[in-house]
């Protein structure tokens, strides 16, 4: 069951990889075809790290969770395995959960610190994190 587990993360790291190549052109936005780098493209590759970040995330959590529901139903009454279902349930549902607090930790911060809506002529949509309609020279 070990040499299964360590497929599938290995599988899963190896898609991941190759998935987000194809979206580094989104992550960053200038410097190609001689374009320079200006703070508006800082703004919006940033927001595509985050983006990226959160989806990641996410697909992680997910297929952890899917691991460990597998594991807990192929043990067959077998308690060390199902501990270890368990343990790995618990170890993603909390890094889930670490992961939003820390999300809302930032939000709150710029919130309470009165974050701009409009940073050198980008304006934003009501949120620290989603810019709209950008278009940088």
């Amino acid at each position: 069951m070990k040499k299964f587990t360590y497929l599938v993360i290995f599988l899963l790291g190896f898609s991941l990889l190759f998935s987000a190549s194809s979206s580094y052109a989104a992550l960053v936005p200038c410097g190609t075809g001689g374009t320079a780098c200006t703070l508006c493209h800082l703004i919006t590759g940033i927001q595509g790290l985050v983006n990226w970040g959160k989806n990641i995330v996410i697909v992680v959590a997910l297929v952890a969770l899917t691991i460990s529901g597998v594991m807990y139903m192929v043990s067959a009454g077998d308690e060390e395995m199902m501990g270890k279902a368990k343990g790995f349930m618990k170890a993603a549902i909390l890094g889930t959960i670490f992961f939003f607090c820390a999300w809302l930790l930032v939000n709150m911060t710029f919130y309470i610190l009165g974050a701009s809506d409009n940073i050198s002529g980008i304006t934003t949509q009501g949120a620290w994190y989603e810019f709209k309609n950008v278009t940088c020279k």
